[in-house]
Order: C-alpha cells, then sequence, then structure tokens
C-alpha cells in the first residue's frame, strides 16, 4: 500500500483536487431535491463533477441535459475531466456530444445481467439509454465554431441499450453506434469500456472527411450486429485488448440473443483504413469475427492482425468485394479461428476471399483454423495472392459440401510452406484449384563449428 505521504507532489496536488471535486458535487447532490438544476459549479483544477451540475444517477431520471452541461462547461474552459461517478445515468436524445479536448471518465464497472430498474443497482459508471435511434456518444467537429475533439477520450464507463426481452424471435432494438467519431474525428482514446448489448457498440470515421489516430483498448462487450466498424481512417488506428463476448444473454433458444449474433453479428468490420493494427481481438460466437469490406472512400489497406481469436465464428476472416484499392498487402501472425461445434448449418470457412474480390494479397503464418463446415482458407477473385507457412488446419468441411482445406480459383493462387497440418473431413482434399505445396524439408545447412580456437 502506498501512503499518502509518499505521493510526488503534482500528483498528490491532483489527488487532492479530484477527491475536493468529488465531495462538492455530493454536497450539491444532498442539498438539492432528486431531478432539480443546480447552478453549475466552477472547474475545480480542470476537474467537472457530473452531479454538480445536476446529474442524479438514478437510473429513471433523464440526465442527459445535466452531462450536457457538464461537458459544455469543460470545453468552454478549453477542456477538462469530466467525472461521472458511480451511478446509472439515463441518456436519451439527443445524446452526449463532445467537440472538444474533454476527458469523460467513470469509475469503471462491473458486468451484469440488466442495469436498467427494477434490476439492483449495478456497481460503477454506467450510462444507459431506452430510445432508439439515439447515438449515447458523439464526438465531432462543431460546424458552428470549427473546434475538433481532438485530444478527447472516453474512459471507464460501461453503456446499455434496452433491448427487447423474451427469447422467440429476438431483433434487437433499432439503435446506432452507442459511441460514434464522426468524420474528422483525430486523436482520440476510448478505453476501458464495457458495452453491454449495443445493437452497434462503435462506429469510427465514414464518409465525409478522414480520421485518424485512433486508439480503441481495453473494451469488453456483447455487440448484437456491430461491434466495431472504422472507415475512412487514413492515419493509423489501432484496436487492442478487444473482447466480445456473451456478458449479456446467452444461451436462450434458436431464436434468441445466440442465434441472431450468430447469424447476423460482426465483431470488426474495416472499410477505408490505412495501416490498421488489430491486436488481442477476440471474438465469441459471431457470424464473421472481422470483416474486410468496401465502401465510397476506398477498402482495407496494409491490415496488421496478431494474437487473436475468433471462437465459434460462422467466418474467422471475411474479405468481401474488395477491389483493386485493396492490393497493399495484409498480415496475420499468431491467429486461431473455431468454426461452430455444431456442423448444422453452411458456413463459409476460417479465411474466405470472395469471388467478388481482386488483387487481394495476404502474407499469414502460425495460423491454426478448426471445426469448419466450409474451407479452411478459400480464395477466390483474379490477381488475389496468398503466403502460408506454419499453418494448422484440422476438420473442415464438416458440412461434407465438397470443401477442402484450402481452395485457390478464379484466379486466385496460394503457396504454402512444409510447416503444415491439414486434415478435412469427409474424406475431402488437402488442396485445390492453383495451390502450390512445398514438398520435402528444406536442406540442412552447413553445422557451424563454435569452438574457440587455442592461442
Amino acid at each position: 500500500m502506498v501512503s499518502a505521504g509518499s505521493f510526488p507532489s503534482a500528483s498528490r496536488r491532483r489527488f487532492l483536487v479530484a477527491a475536493g471535486a468529488s465531495a462538492v458535487g455530493a454536497a450539491a447532490l444532498r442539498a438539492t431535491p432528486a431531478g432539480a438544476q443546480t447552478a453549475p459549479a466552477p472547474s475545480t483544477g480542470g476537474v467537472f463533477d457530473v452531479r454538480a451540475y445536476g446529474a442524479v444517477g438514478d437510473g429513471t431520471t433523464d440526465d442527459t441535459a445535466a452531462l450536457q452541461r457538464t461537458i459544455d462547461a469543460a470545453q468552454a474552459a478549453g477542456g477538462g475531466r469530466v467525472l461521472a461517478g458511480a451511478g446509472r445515468y439515463l441518456v436519451r436524445p439527443p445524446g452526449l456530444r463532445i467537440t472538444g479536448p474533454v476527458q469523460f471518465e467513470g469509475t469503471g464497472w462491473a458486468p451484469v445481467a440488466d442495469p436498467f430498474p427494477p434490476a439492483s443497482a449495478p456497481v460503477g459508471s454506467w450510462l444507459l439509454c431506452d430510445t432508439p435511434g439515439t447515438t449515447v456518444v458523439l464526438l465531432e467537429i462543431d460546424p458552428a465554431t470549427g473546434r475538433t475533439p481532438a485530444g478527447a477520450a472516453v474512459r471507464g464507463v460501461a453503456v446499455a441499450h434496452r433491448q427487447p426481452g423474451g427469447t422467440a424471435s429476438f431483433r434487437p432494438a433499432d439503435y446506432p453506434a452507442a459511441i460514434r467519431l464522426a468524420p474528422g474525428s483525430t486523436d482520440i482514446v476510448l478505453e476501458d469500456l464495457l458495452l453491454l448489448n449495443p445493437t452497434r457498440a462503435v462506429e469510427i470515421g465514414g464518409a465525409g472527411g478522414p480520421a485518424g489516430r485512433i486508439l480503441v483498448r481495453r473494451l469488453r462487450g456483447q455487440p448484437l450486429t456491430d461491434g466495431i466498424v472504422a472507415d475512412g481512417c487514413y492515419d493509423l488506428l489501432w484496436l487492442d485488448d478487444i473482447h466480445f463476448w456473451g456478458y449479456w444473454r446467452w444461451d436462450d433458444g434458436p431464436a434468441g440473443v445466440q442465434h441472431w449474433v450468430e447469424t447476423q453479428g460482426a465483431g470488426v468490420t474495416l472499410y477505408r483504413c490505412d495501416n490498421p493494427m488489430l491486436q488481442r481481438i477476440f471474438c465469441f460466437g459471431y457470424a464473421v469475427g472481422l470483416a474486410f469490406r468496401q465502401s465510397r472512400s476506398g477498402t482495407p489497406h496494409k491490415v496488421k492482425l496478431s494474437d487473436s481469436d475468433f471462437d465459434l465464428c460462422g467466418t474467422g476472416v471475411l474479405i468481401a468485394g474488395v477491389g483493386a484499392s485493396g492490393y497493399d498487402p495484409h498480415t496475420f501472425v499468431n491467429v486461431s479461428m473455431q468454426g461452430p461445434d455444431r456442423p448444422d448449418r453452411e458456413n463459409r470457412g476460417g479465411i474466405v476471399v470472395d469471388g467478388r474480390s481482386s488483387q487481394v494479397r495476404l502474407s499469414m503464418s502460425n495460423v491454426a483454423i478448426y471445426k469448419f463446415g466450409g474451407s479452411g482458407i478459400h480464395l477466390a477473385g483474379a490477381g488475389t495472392s496468398a503466403l502460408i507457412d506454419n499453418v494448422f488446419i484440422q476438420d473442415v468441411n464438416l458440412v461434407n459440401g465438397g470443401a477442402v482445406g484450402i481452395r485457390a480459383v478464379g484466379g486466385a493462387r496460394a503457396r504454402v510452406g512444409w510447416q503444415r497440418e491439414i486434415t478435412v473431413a469427409n474424406g475431402g482434399p488437402e488442396t485445390d484449384g492453383e495451390v502450390a505445396l512445398a514438398v520435402g524439408l528444406p536442406a540442412p545447412s552447413a553445422p557451424v563449428d563454435l569452438a574457440v580456437p587455442e592461442r
């Protein structure tokens, strides 16, 4: 344990300032009836407590205006920390809007099945939304002033949508992204977040201006239709430590949440992104773990995927409709994927480049692919090529539909190194089409004499 006296003086001052701001907010809450507005409190060392601006956090009071007043006060001061202490803050239209260097921070979170009343109060800082069509947090350039959200961050909070109950014919409510970084957003950090049950979780960029230098890390949740969607990111996009799993509801029948996510959900979707770096991505039970697609802005360029796993996904990595502008090579290193345990429906396979794509180049090493109804690796499209080494493919073609271990057709080709192990179910072949397999072991090099000569 670190004593107060052991803090450096600057750190101690910051600690005391934050504690003082929390005390101010608590005093204002005690002195004001629930739901009533307080006069905006001045900033204390650049710290703005949402309760000092009238936020209640009881899960039933609409706190949208109070939260926005706090954000606006921080922006008017040129930036600051907006502190949302433990509570359930109900956000309704128009949602929260950040257009300056604001650090929106909560106290962390603990996952629960249902954070909405009358459920018992969850632990941590929660933003609840029960109104479809609402983006909970929007970061964008202010068209009136030109002010940008560069330097902004959202961290330490949980976000939840109210979704339909029951298990029969589940379909999520029509919410846009819970957190949206509009075109032109740069130098933004999203970290330490739980997005419990959003229809769509995070949307980055789009048509209307480049975005870039975006860091998303330590993100947990169960997005139901789209996890992270990025487009128009012309500078670095960094996704690190993303965990999409059944935090909310899962085994609830053939027409419930699980079925929806397995057939409709996509963990990460990239459109035009230059040099995106994806590492430690885990997606469980999605129709597609990672998708490359094309928009008016273009296609993904030079995607770097490492240390990631797509478990019980219909397709691990899907490259669909990507044209020649995606010609730059994509690299996959230390990646594993497993299809659904039960082969009761056709799924495309582990890594799939569809026939509408062309001139897609892949380089992959240390890749493990298990239990897919389709092929382990399926490449189609003129000019598409793949260099593959250190690959383990097992139990593909489970639905016995003529799939193979590695297939390259329609003008695609693949070269596979000798360090491979391919096992195809139902008597299917290891390869099909223009697949060249290295034969034999490489010639041993001459022995090196490491003896130190005597003097």
